[in-house]
């Protein structure tokens, strides 16, 4: 306690008077020259950090770390202007960003082909992919295949599905629509 108290009662100004009188020219360069040493330490490390992050690529980083250990202080300069403008990190993030877009591009594709509406092939208003019939005129939109009974276009001429030809059930309609006229003519 009285070391801290002697410490504290004690006048700096004859310690700093002392080292102004004993500073030197000679001194003066020691100290910008240990100056000069640690900034180039720091740079260098920050380089040979900064140029990891920035490639995989050996060569490139071998001639990085030359620029700045042969070329100090202004191999600063030119290693700013070598250097690749972006991090594996940033290039990651950029390339999923793309792929992001690209996927969000894709589903809008999509769905804005599932909500558009198709057109009623009587009437010509629109109707939704998913009606079986037109709700304007009445007309069936849609048919069941006769081999595997799933949902068809009218339009179509083989199943999807299956590959059955779907001309075979409406010749089949037509020879019971046939029938049942002549049943009803020879009553």
């Amino acid at each position: 306690m009285d070391f801290l108290q002697k410490i504290l009662n004690t006048d700096i100004s004859p310690f700093l008077i002392n080292f102004y009188e004993n500073i030197t020219i000679e001194m003066m360069v020691k100290f910008f020259i240990i100056y000069f040493f640690i900034i180039w330490i720091a740079t260098f490390i920050w380089v040979i950090r900064d140029i990891w992050n920035r490639t995989t690529s050996v060569l490139l980083q071998i001639f990085c770390i030359l620029i700045i250990l042969l070329g100090t202080p202004l191999g600063i300069f030119l290693y700013l202007f070598v250097r690749p403008g972006k991090t594996l990190f940033e290039k990651y993030y950029d390339e999923i960003e793309d792929n992001l877009d690209t996927f969000s591009w894709i589903v809008e594709e999509k769905t804005s082909k599932l909500w558009t509406k198709k057109q009623c092939p009587s009437c010509e208003l629109p109707v939704s992919h998913d009606f079986q019939f037109c709700p304007h005129c009445t007309t069936k939109l849609v048919e069941n295949c006769i081999k595997c009974d799933k949902i068809l276009s009218t339009n179509w001429v083989n199943c999807p599905y299956c590959w059955t030809k779907q001309e075979e059930k409406k010749d089949i309609e037509k020879e019971s629509n046939k029938s049942e006229k002549n049943k009803k003519t020879a009553k």
